[in-house]
Parts: structure tokens; sequence; C-alpha cells
């Protein structure tokens, strides 16, 4: 399979990250997240997925094609 028709199996702007790179992604986030917390700063992680209505509110037109949906 080329590389267009694996990506066309994804939403815009996503994409797998293979090893080598998933490996350096992983290396660069623990190195940032040590300089945050030298600098008093805590992790939060917020929920992958939410409720288009309290995630956008009254904001949808704008930031909603910006967005993609996962219907049930």
């Amino acid at each position: 399979m080329m590389d267009a028709e694996i990506n066309a199996l994804l939403p815009g702007g996503l994409r797998d990250l293979l090893p080598e790179e998933a490996a350096l992604h992983a290396e660069t986030i623990q190195k940032l997240m040590a300089v945050f917390s030298a600098f008093g700063y805590r992790q939060v992680k917020p929920p992958l997925i939410e409720f288009e209505e309290s995630l956008l509110g009254s904001i949808s037109g704008t930031v909603g094609n910006q967005t993609f949906r996962l219907m049930d």
C-alpha cells in the first residue's frame, strides 16, 4: 500500500508514527515535561473525546470545521 492510501484512512492532519519517530516523539515529550515540572507546572490529562456541545459551545461555527465528529 502506498503512503497516500494509508493516510487516506485517517482524518486530515493525523498520521501514524513509526517506531523511530515515535521514540523521538516520546523522548521529546519526556524532556519537555521535566522542564515544565522544574518550573512548578503539574500535568493535567483531559479526556481524548468530549461531547461537541460541551467542547465547542457557542463557537461551533468558528472552530467546528476544524474538528471531526465520531458518529454513534
